[in-house]
């Protein structure tokens, strides 16, 4: 199940953009809130056990200076942190540096992709990325 925080158009894109390259880290407080929200209404008690950021390459992170994934799982826990279940952002592995996804076409997105992360202990978890969370 995929759970998306909305369409990705205006306002909550610039949002986005601005928290992923624009150094506005105060933007994954509220951003994490409006996804805690929408989880919450679509989960209701069947929660996963984690909260697991998409990590960012060496490179990429060398470059932003954080995780956005990360920042918003952070303020999603903040924001409930009595249903909220845990970051683990040690349970996904980069693999590998990949292309921009905002650089790729919607086909070739899947395949950039592939084989660029590694799960070292499996469970049963919520990818959370800067704009949608899959279970």
């Amino acid at each position: 199940m995929t759970i998306a925080l909305a369409n990705y158009a205006p306002p909550l894109d610039h949002a986005l953009t601005a928290l992923k390259f624009g150094q506005q880290m105060q933007l994954a407080q509220p951003l994490g809130m409006l996804l805690m929200d929408a989880l919450q209404r679509a989960l209701a008690a069947d929660w996963p056990d984690a909260l697991v950021p998409i990590p960012l390459s060496g490179p990429r992170l060398a470059e932003r200076g954080y995780n956005q994934a990360l920042q918003i799982a952070l303020a999603m826990q903040g924001h409930a942190p009595l249903v909220c279940p845990p970051v683990r952002a040690e349970w996904l592995a980069r693999a590998r540096h990949t292309a921009r996804q905002s650089e790729q076409s919607q086909p070739d997105r899947g395949r950039n992709l592939q084989g660029a992360f590694e799960v070292p202990n499996p469970a049963r978890v919520a990818v959370t990325s800067c704009w949608s969370m899959t279970c």
